[in-house]
């Protein structure tokens, strides 16, 4: 996993706001869920029990590896 991908999925964690590059993790404390952004395209939403994933509109090796890293790290096991 990518060194950026660590610390979106770090930010993921700790319900916290980052921005790295072209990748932006926003926290919603309203409804606990944290909307990861790739060049301004929502790629993914993730709550305490759900994740939903998106390609933005873009089917690129950088929007696929972001959201393995996702799935990895917050996605259910198989």
């Amino acid at each position: 996993m990518r060194k950026i991908e660590s610390q979106m999925n770090q930010a993921i964690l700790n319900n916290e706001n980052w921005k790295s590059g072209n990748t932006e993790v926003v926290y919603n404390p309203e409804d606990n869920t944290s909307t990861v952004y790739l060049y301004n395209h929502k790629i993914a939403i993730i709550g305490d029990d759900f994740v939903e994933i998106f390609d933005g509109g873009y089917q690129t090796h950088t929007t696929k590896s972001r959201l393995n890293a996702i799935l990895s790290e917050h996605g259910i096991p198989g």
